[in-house]
């Protein structure tokens, strides 16, 4: 008769001590809430940081002496003792985290927690939190929403265009990446141009030329065509209502 494995067998969760779930779950809430932010302001349209950078958590203090939020958080539970180093490296060697320490003002050096994707699975499967489904391939984000919109409103204005607010091809105030990604939009397979830039070349010193973004008549369509279904995704977008005759003129 084979004999089982009981180590292999184990749910990893169930191989952690209490004070080490405690730890791993308050690491998985500090970078789910860190997820949150980021989201938030690149809802608003500011700079979205790559994952690689806002899912690393730095554990201690602030410049001014306030617990930063993973050390907050543990501090609720009571939990900040000596054995926190050591939890940490635990939690490190069961593949939960990573782990890697660096200076500050304030002290010669402080951990910065990164949960792995092992880590957040456990935690869910132990907590039973069931994850929302990801958008279908192709969907717009709620930031994306918005900067079509606005290309659709200077549209039915019969604007210029989006102007470039900073100097930095940020259009309307909106982020460049977010352009791009309505520049080479992709739908069935194949990209489309949503949006485009122009040149306004009116004045006689061609050094006071400059460029405009506007929504092209592949963007009208695909506005007109989806605007209800994005108007009931992302309510709060000020997304005026398609003009159906304006798309029929558009040849």
């Amino acid at each position: 008769m084979k004999k089982i494995n009981k180590k292999k067998s184990m749910n990893p969760w169930e191989g952690l001590n209490k004070r080490q779930q405690l730890y791993l779950t308050a690491i998985y809430e500090t970078d789910q809430d860190a997820e949150r932010n980021e989201k938030a302001w690149a809802a608003i349209d500011r700079y979205s940081r790559p994952a690689d950078e806002w899912r690393w958590l730095p554990y201690g203090y602030d410049q001014y002496g306030n617990m930063l939020p993973l050390m907050e958080r543990i501090s609720s539970l009571n939990l900040i003792d000596q054995g926190t180093g050591s939890t940490f490296k635990a939690l490190e060697s069961r593949g939960m985290i990573s782990l890697r320490w660096e200076p500050t003002t304030l002290v010669d050096k402080i951990p910065i927690v990164r949960i792995t994707a092992k880590g957040r699975r456990v935690v869910r499967k132990a907590t039973g939190e069931v994850r929302p489904k990801k958008q279908p391939a192709g969907m717009l984000r709620e930031w994306h929403w918005r900067a079509l919109s606005m290309a659709y409103q200077a549209y039915l204005e019969k604007t210029e265009g989006l102007l470039d607010e900073w100097g930095t091809a940020s259009y309307g105030g909106i982020s460049w990446n977010t352009w791009l990604r309505l520049r080479g939009y992709r739908l069935n397979g194949e990209y489309i141009q949503l949006v485009k830039e122009h040149q306004n070349r009116e004045a006689e010193n061609w050094r006071l030329w400059y460029y405009v973004m506007r929504i092209t008549p592949e963007g009208i369509r695909f506005y007109i065509r989806e605007w209800n279904r994005y108007h009931e995704l992302y309510p709060d977008v000020d997304a005026p209502a398609p003009d159906q005759e304006g798309a029929d003129a558009i040849v």
